[in-house]
């Protein structure tokens, strides 16, 4: 399986030289992302950064070159003990080449910091005005004569919600007086900040808008980099649930790689905090599932295993395995804590199993009969309060965390794989459903759909909703649907009326055991029954299986796999025969192959 690492500059890399290059071999990696620049400042001088590559590809190792064109933020490290924004705003005043790594992050002197809802400037993102897009294509034009590969990170976003509700933490963005401007152009009239927040159609405007200004700077920064070397190829790293609420649209920005897609589909989830809860592990997952499912499948995506400090080597796996599981072909590491990939030398004994996690899932299209979870437009551009943007930008985690398989699957289309037989409706997905286009799968809807009054919910029958505790709903229906447990259900379709997100922690589990019962059966495909928070993947190849268990607690989890179809014999990748009940230690990773040739376990 191929390995990158990513991202350091030049000069780091020649003061531990020799030390990276040993972990390098140790771990299987094959590529170094070298720093090129930070919003139009370059990181190292041309020439050192020319240097490293050819040292670099003398011992074997593949170079190309990161670049952060509009800047990642960093509220915190303006905004600490402030109430309001620091004056005068802090600017880079340096030279071409930063001299000084801790201005490294600050815009340069006549760039535009982005601006949130409450109109304070957002450190250290730019807005992509004009003097951002002429930066970048400068950078783009010196950095080509180096390197034959540029890549352009996940700060390549105006961004969406993150710290959305708090003036000194939020970093939605861009309401600046030049965007609300170019808004206004748009719409014919004049608008306000506070008129975005809270008129929907004109939010979606917004987003449009943001979309066309990222497609515009992608498109410009690689024709600036292919005019100084025709031979470049373009990169994008993109964040974490990224969608138009962020300004990406990956079907528009295909055009700008030129023929050659590369991308590295974002994770998140770098914090202990963040990814230690079971329910932050699939979010990862999904999220990487979402791009995979967006992008062509000739495109071959890479992971981003990044983490800070705290993560644990059982955490660093679990992110490589959940996310070969959903559909990356190779790995890129972004260690974000002392030694980069010197810290992760413990993975040199996994380095195997890694290679077969990716022999038995690498290829996409072969996972069978996964839920298709739909993900559209309305749901990318998310509401037009940043607060329940943060609501809007996760996708449905429970089906998982049941121990039911799934892919993401972006509409319009949508792109299902055969074998699909049931298909979820997640909240604003509801608003560009066509129940039409639905016809033949089973349909699972959630209660953040339900809450939607959308033309989707009309044809569902259902009438007014509200909200009742624990993320429960109540809601008026037709005469079609009938209860069923804690769902409703009617011919073709399940409802499922609660909110996952308001669920008690104490009270998931009822809810994931009435998941398992009524939709696990309707779905066709491999499940678990047991313990819950055990990941299930199940790829099909022939007459043979792969399974994929991990376990997302840190607890001893025991489940029983059952398979559809005719029995199987399961064994370990080494041969050992295995039963079809496993106790997976607390953040156990088990790759289990099925053959149905020739009898075995009972799989049903």
């Amino acid at each position: 399986m191929q390995t990158s690492a990513y991202a350091i500059t030049a000069g780091a890399l020649e003061a531990s030289y020799a030390a990276i290059v040993e972990s390098c071999r140790r771990q299987a990696i094959g590529k170094i992302a070298i720093l090129g620049a930070t919003t139009g400042k370059l990181m190292d001088s041309p020439e050192a950064m020319r240097r490293m590559r050819r040292r670099l590809e003398s011992d074997g190792i593949a170079v190309f070159c990161l670049v952060y064109g509009i800047g990642h933020p960093m509220m915190a490290a303006y905004y600490r003990g402030r109430a309001e924004p620091p004056n005068p705003l802090p600017f880079y005043t340096g030279g071409e080449v930063v001299t000084r790594r801790t201005d490294a992050a600050l815009l340069p002197r006549g760039w535009q910091y982005a601006v949130n809802e409450f109109g304070f400037p957002v450190f250290c993102c730019a807005c992509p005005d004009d003097a951002c897009v002429a930066a970048n294509q400068r950078v783009a034009h010196v950095l080509a004569q180096v390197f034959d590969e540029i890549w352009y990170d996940d700060d390549f976003r105006v961004d969406g919600d993150q710290g959305a509700g708090t003036p000194t933490a939020s970093t939605a963005s861009c309401y600046c007086d030049a965007c609300l401007a170019d808004l206004a152009r748009r719409a014919g009239r004049t608008v306000s900040r506070q008129e975005v927040l809270r008129d929907q159609a004109l939010h979606d405007a917004w987003t449009a808008m943001k979309t066309d200004r990222l497609t515009a700077l992608w498109e410009a920064v690689g024709e600036a980099g292919r005019a100084a070397n025709p031979l470049l190829k373009m990169g994008l790293m993109i964040r974490w649930g990224g969608e138009e609420r962020d300004g990406i649209d990956v079907a528009r920005l295909l055009r700008g790689f030129s023929g050659d897609v590369r991308v590295r589909a974002g994770e998140g989830h770098f914090g202990v905090a963040e990814y230690l809860p079971p329910e932050g592990q699939v979010q990862a997952h999904l999220s990487v599932a979402h791009h995979v499912g967006w992008l062509p499948a000739t495109v071959a995506v890479l992971s981003e295993t990044t983490y800070f400090q705290g993560i644990r080597r059982e955490d660093v796996l679990k992110k490589i395995a959940l996310a070969v599981a959903a559909g990356v072909r190779e790995i890129s590491y972004c260690p974000c804590v002392s030694g980069w990939i010197r810290h992760q030398d413990f993975l040199e004994p996994h380095v195997p199993e890694i290679h077969q996690w990716r022999a038995a899932f690498g290829e996409r299209g072969k996972l069978e009969n996964p839920i298709a979870i739909l993900r559209s437009p309305a749901a990318g551009r998310g509401s037009c309060d940043p607060a329940a943007r943060v609501r809007d930008r996760q996708i449905f985690p429970l089906f998982d965390l049941a121990g039911l398989p799934t892919i993401v699957a972006r509409l319009p289309g949508p792109r299902v794989p055969p074998g699909v037989r049931v298909v979820a409706v997640t909240g604003r997905t509801a608003f560009d459903v066509a129940p039409e286009s639905l016809a033949g799968y089973e349909i699972v809807v959630d209660g953040a759909a339900l809450l939607e009054e959308s033309a989707f919910r009309q044809w569902l029958g259902i009438g007014a909703v509200s909200r009742l505790a624990g993320g429960r709903l109540d809601f008026t229906a037709d005469s079609s649907w009938t209860a069923d447990g804690l769902f409703h259900s009617r011919p073709g379709v399940i409802l499922i009326p609660y909110v996952w997100h308001e669920v008690p922690r104490a009270e998931r589990d009822q809810l994931l055991g009435e998941i398992r019962r009524v939709v696990g059966p309707r779905t066709g495909a491999a499940s678990l029954s047991g313990d819950f928070e055990v990941f299930l993947a199940c790829a099909r190849h022939g007459d043979r299986r792969s399974i994929l268990l991990v376990n997302l607690s840190q607890e001893p989890r025991t489940v029983s796999l059952h398979l559809p179809g005719n029995p199987a014999n399961l064994t370990a990748p080494d041969g050992t025969p295995l039963p079809s009940d496993f106790t997976l230690d607390p953040d156990a990773i088990r790759l289990v192959h099925a053959d149905t040739r020739g009898g075995g376990v009972s799989s049903q």
